[in-house]
């Protein structure tokens, strides 16, 4: 849930204040990441904020693409919305 925040909001680093924060917000508001990634209806995390909302609904739909890292880097997750 953290890096899909983290690439929502355009941050590198998921310990950035700003990825703190709104990832402390949607998990006190709508519970575990396990509840929001899976269970949660997507018009609640939509309120919480779109571009997540966005990201986890293609993961539910399976509309991702990973590319795995190596030689250094690390794996990338492509959402085809």
């Amino acid at each position: 849930l953290i890096d899909i925040i983290r690439s929502v909001k355009n941050i590198k680093s998921t310990s950035s204040v700003t990825v703190l924060n709104a990832y402390n917000k949607i998990i006190n508001e709508l519970g575990t990441e396990f509840d929001i990634i899976i269970e949660v209806p997507i018009e609640k995390i939509k309120k919480f904020d779109e571009g997540v909302a966005t990201v986890i609904e293609a993961i539910r739909e399976n509309k991702i693409e990973y590319t795995p890292g190596g030689g250094g880097t690390y794996g990338q997750i492509q959402f085809s919305v």
